[in-house]
C-alpha cells in the first residue's frame, strides 16, 4: 500500500530509510524492511524496472550473490 510522506512532516520517516532526494521511492517488505529504492525516477519506467526488481527479490528470484 503506498504512502506517502511530507519530508518536513514525518522527518523520522526520512532519516530511517536514509532518504536525502526527492521524489523517492521506498519498496519495502511487509515488515517495513527496504527492498529497493527508486530515487527521483526520470520516468515511470524507471518506477516500474526498481518495482519489478523488488518483488523478483521477495519471491527469491533474485541472487545478488556476496
Amino acid at each position: 500500500m503506498p504512502v506517502y510522506v511530507e519530508k518536513d512532516e514525518e522527518s523520522g520517516f526520512v532519516d530511517a530509510y536514509g532518504i536525502t532526494q526527492f521524489p523517492t521511492i521506498v519498496w519495502t517488505d511487509a515488515q517495513g524492511e527496504a527492498v529497493a529504492t527508486t530515487i527521483h525516477p526520470e520516468c515511470p519506467e524507471d518506477a516500474l524496472k526498481e518495482l519489478d526488481f523488488a518483488r523478483r527479490w521477495l519471491r527469491g528470484e533474485v541472487d545478488l550473490g556476496d
